[in-house]
């Protein structure tokens, strides 16, 4: 017979932490990881090769937490995509090789990678219980994200997560992208709670930094994409950085525990 996980306490008066804001690529669900199988999906397509490329899952890791922006302007230069991208430039109506390569990652990742179906089945169950657990205890709950809004919207949404959420926070509505604290500053002003009365959930290094930079707490929860930058770096103490999710609620409530008696 095995123990139930501990729930959290509900957060009284006299509670410290208001609220938990949640990242959402590579916490609430795979998304990553269905990204990452996409653009390789495309690079091998674009070259017409016998095979993926296997430098798409080496290139990848290392610009997690980032913009989409960033990660095809890497891969345009890495394999050299302006040429096989003309046709798409023209489709999609636009001049840069590497807005052609976003446009068409959005509209085949849609339609075969993130399916409702597949974004619920990708989805990290102990991380949407602990939105949901967090928001039974009387805290807000939101999501930051560096997608776009639009794009959250259909995650929550597959995860039935969009009726619990306070707010959802895109990159669209900020001007500078994570590590920059600006997304976590506006979605705590929105929810109506002090940073310093929020825990982040993250799951990279670049997420670490924007939360601690809007003075908020953390903890970060290890994806295949990310466990290794986790690993080394020096933001976060490692007792706050969860690599076996079963282990998730432990931390969560040790953390807790630990904002409450400082």
């Amino acid at each position: 017979m095995t123990t139930p996980a501990p729930r959290a306490a509900r957060a009284g008066p006299a509670s410290r932490i208001r609220a938990f804001i949640f990242d959402m690529d590579g916490t609430l669900a795979d998304t990553e990881g269905l990204k990452a199988a996409t653009y390789q999906h495309l690079v091998q397509k674009l070259l017409k090769a016998d095979a993926p490329d296997p430098r798409v899952l080496t290139l990848y890791p290392t610009l997690v937490g980032g913009t989409d922006e960033q990660m095809v302007r890497a891969l345009v230069d890495l394999f050299g995509l302006a040429g096989p991208l003309k046709p798409y430039a023209h489709k999609y109506g636009v001049q840069e090789a590497w807005l052609a390569l976003h446009l068409l990652r959005f509209d085949t990742y849609r339609a075969t990678f993130a399916t409702a179906e597949k974004l619920s089945q990708n989805s990290y169950p102990g991380t949407v219980q602990l939105v949901r657990d967090q928001a039974a205890a009387g805290r807000k709950v939101a999501v930051a994200t560096s997608s776009p809004t639009d794009e959250a919207m259909r995650v929550v949404t597959a995860l039935n997560l969009a009726g619990i959420l306070s707010e959802v926070v895109g990159l669209d509505q900020v001007k500078r992208h994570k590590p920059d604290p600006e997304i976590y500053l506006l979605t705590a002003s929105r929810i109506g709670v002090d940073p310093a009365h929020a825990v982040a959930i993250e799951d990279s290094p670049t997420g670490i930094r924007a939360a601690l930079a809007a003075g908020m707490s953390c903890i970060a929860i290890a994806n295949p994409f990310t466990e290794k930058p986790l690993r080394e770096q020096k933001f976060l103490e490692q007792r706050w950085v969860v690599y076996d999710r079963a282990t998730l609620n432990r931390v969560v409530q040790e953390r807790l525990s630990s904002l409450e008696q400082a």
